[in-house]
């Protein structure tokens, strides 16, 4: 852990790319990181997930038009599996 120049204690990271998916707050993050974005996509965006004891592994979109409706990823979870499915708001509210 280093100081820096406030002299509060953290991390540095070093990357060639960065991948952040909390939409609202990247800017702020990016700002930090003395990374300015050119664009940025902003979509309300709906998580729930399931689990059951035999849950077939699932990885992918389904498709709307023009843009997945929803994606879903499984993880396994002690003696069950989680779905878990991500839901675009952006064209229904």
């Amino acid at each position: 852990m280093q100081r820096d120049d406030r002299g509060q204690q953290g991390a540095r990271i070093k990357a060639q790319r960065y991948i952040l998916t909390a939409a609202k707050v990247n800017d702020g993050c990016l700002q930090e990181l003395g990374v300015f974005p050119t664009a940025m996509q902003r979509r309300p965006l709906a998580e729930v997930a399931g689990q059951a004891r035999h849950l077939p592994p699932l990885y992918g979109p389904f498709w709307g038009q023009p843009k997945p409706r929803m994606t879903v990823t499984t993880h396994p979870c002690a003696d069950v599996s989680v779905w878990y499915l991500a839901v675009s708001l952006a064209n229904s509210g």
